[in-house]
């Protein structure tokens, strides 16, 4: 486990007893049962299961994007649910990366003027530097003065991913943030995402299908029935050795 993570740290991310489920034929069909779990500073979680378990759906309800039926959701030491609209807009201004698989860019807007926007809903003057240095970082520098119709889906993405984390947010939520790129770009984009995360000690979950990246993870954590079943570090023969019964 690296070094940089900080477990005596208070917890960027808290889930006590977070339970959602979704209507479906006139019943409530559970996705998520009692989820128990904090993330640290400098954390690197990747977050496995197959396709329809509920991984997405645990992503927005950190982000506050989706509310839970039970339990509480706490991010920063804050109560999501507790919060002004203003407030919470705020945490996700300031403190919140979040890349989904819908790139979401605004279309009138070039891809520097993209970048900027967070910078300015944030009250940060325009920084060229930085946004260069990230662009070149994931190989779409070129992109810079091109509005999003004119991008291959692989440069949406990777200027999507720069967008997250221009503005260095304590938290990146990446929901399968290489879904669409090669296996080079996609290379470049999680050696990216991991460092920042154990450079600047802000916490990533990782949702991906892809078991051989959860070898760089400092945790691992893994989706089944609406429950995390299962956590620890792969060992070499890719098999989860697990921490403990909990998701602490």
């Amino acid at each position: 486990m690296s070094s940089t993570v900080v477990m005596s740290a208070p917890a960027l991310i808290r889930l006590s007893a977070v339970s959602k489920g979704f209507l479906s034929g006139g019943q409530v069909q559970p996705v998520l049962q009692t989820i128990d779990l904090q993330l640290h500073p400098g954390e690197v979680t990747v977050l496995l299961g197959p396709s329809g378990c509920g991984k997405s759906t645990l992503l927005s309800l950190i982000a506050g994007l989706e509310w839970p039926d039970s339990g509480t959701v706490e991010l920063l030491g804050e109560p999501f649910s507790t919060l002004s609209d203003a407030q919470q807009t705020r945490i996700r201004r300031r403190s919140l990366g979040i890349i989904f698989q819908f790139f979401n860019l605004v279309p009138t807007l070039t891809v520097a003027e993209n970048l900027h926007l967070p910078q300015q809903l944030n009250g940060l003057a325009f920084n060229a530097r930085h946004i260069d240095r990230l662009l070149q970082s994931l190989g779409v520098l070129h992109t810079r003065e091109h509005f999003p119709e004119q991008l291959s889906g692989g440069e949406q993405q990777r200027v999507a991913i720069a967008r997250a984390l221009i503005h260095q947010p304590a938290i990146v939520l990446a929901d399968e943030p290489t879904g669409s790129l090669d296996e080079a770009s996609a290379e470049v984009v999680n050696e990216l995402l991991f460092d920042q995360a154990r450079q600047q000690g802000s916490t990533l979950l990782l949702v991906t299908h892809n078991p051989a990246l959860a070898r760089r993870a400092d945790r691992v954590l893994q989706l089944h029935q609406g429950r995390l079943v299962q956590q620890g570090r792969l060992v070499q023969q890719g098999r989860l050795a697990a921490d403990d019964n909990g998701a602490t």
